[in-house]
């Protein structure tokens, strides 16, 4: 046996061990690529541009691989080709896009480019037809700072520089949604709600065209999450619930320590119902960590009625939150509910959701309201 285990490890065993594990962490397979091919450059020069294209393709693929796990929505990983002058596109293939790009030698540049190019021609493509321009330069931005801040200083010092300030300078009011982006991303809210909705959004198409209406409503969204990320603990003030007409969703903060105790299930379990019958497929519910078991005891009274409501993610996260004036990190968690019937993407203005009158203070959600 012995024998066996040692002819094993010499022989076929370890490269197909590495070979399997590579397989599975395409991710870590590329970084490796880029490491080797780097030490092979001082060999041959050429070497350098697949050392260029295995390291930006991991950083920019390692950042797709966190959007996906931080979000419903499959976003396709990338690859690099290089190609000549004026040849550079995005080329969609199934599971993945190529970008077509013609810089071999300047790295940082490439990280850049490819970052903000993915961006800006994958992230929100569809959406774009929904949103204003200041709206879909301020989500570009705002994402490949992310990308870049994880991936590289240098590149982000070179993106600030040459794309992030120039595009405040050229465009209004773009400065202003960063500002709300910052204060959504602080309570981990920016991909897995803002950016996941107005995904949705753009692969709907709305018969009437309502432009302006829709605009507005997306200004609304933005303006919901964001003063949930500022309002102070104890604060009941604060609108707690957000509906959308095109924006298909609703999301309901849950819920006060006291409603949590005295396990008032009830009126939640009556909202969520009125939202499906109203034909919303996501429904987000947002709290404490420690409401964990109290949002799975509504989503459970809630499915014995509607059986095909599904919990497609939940995410546990740190939120920066204000407690009498102080800044503090908690333990927050984010519930993602789907009702896969109203799977839907082209709609007449009368089967659009009606708006609902949802009582804000906690006391009158739980009296017979709907």
């Amino acid at each position: 046996m012995i024998d066996i285990i040692i002819a094993f490890f010499t022989g076929l065993g370890i490269p197909t061990i590495v070979g399997v594990y590579l397989y599975k962490h395409p991710d870590e397979t590329e970084k490796w690529l880029a490491i080797i091919f780097k030490l092979l450059n001082k060999i041959w020069k050429g070497f350098k541009y697949e050392a260029t294209k295995y390291e930006v393709q991991s950083k920019v693929n390692s950042f797709v691989e966190t959007l996906n796990n931080n979000s419903a929505t499959n976003f396709p990983k990338i690859s690099i080709k290089w190609a000549g002058r004026n040849q550079e596109e995005v080329i969609w293939e199934k599971e993945k896009i190529i970008l077509v790009m013609r810089d071999k030698k300047h790295k940082v540049k490439n990280l850049v480019h490819a970052s903000h190019l993915f961006v800006s021609e994958t992230l929100l493509r569809r959406s774009k037809v929904h949103i204003t321009k200041s709206q879909k330069v301020s989500l570009d931005l705002f994402s490949v700072k992310l990308i870049l801040e994880k991936a590289s200083p240098e590149a982000l010092e070179y993106f600030i520089s040459s794309y992030f300030i120039p595009q405040l300078n050229k465009h209004d009011k773009v400065s202003d949604f960063i500002k709300q982006y910052i204060n959504i991303e602080k309570v981990g809210l920016f991909f897995p709600i803002l950016v996941q909705e107005l995904t949705f959004l753009g692969n709907t198409i709305y018969i009437e065209k309502p432009n302006e209406a829709i605009t507005k409503e997306i200004k609304e969204f933005t303006d919901f999450l964001e003063n949930f990320s500022k309002r102070q603990v104890g604060d009941m003030t604060l609108p707690e619930t957000f509906t959308g007409k095109y924006i298909r969703c609703a999301v309901r903060i849950i819920a006060t320590k006291g409603v949590r105790e005295a396990r008032k299930i009830e009126g939640r379990r009556k909202i969520i119902e009125s939202w499906i019958q109203n034909g919303y497929p996501n429904i987000y519910l947002v709290g404490n960590i420690d409401n964990r078991n109290f949002m799975y005891d509504i989503y459970s009274s809630v499915k014995k009625t509607f059986p095909e409501l599904k919990i497609v993610k939940e995410y546990s996260f740190e939120a920066e939150i204000s407690f009498q004036d102080k800044k503090k990190i908690v333990s927050d968690i984010l519930m993602h509910l789907h009702y896969s019937k109203f799977n839907k993407y082209i709609f007449t203005d009368d089967e659009l959701p009606t708006s609902l009158s949802i009582p804000e203070n906690e006391e009158e959600l739980d009296k017979d309201i709907l």
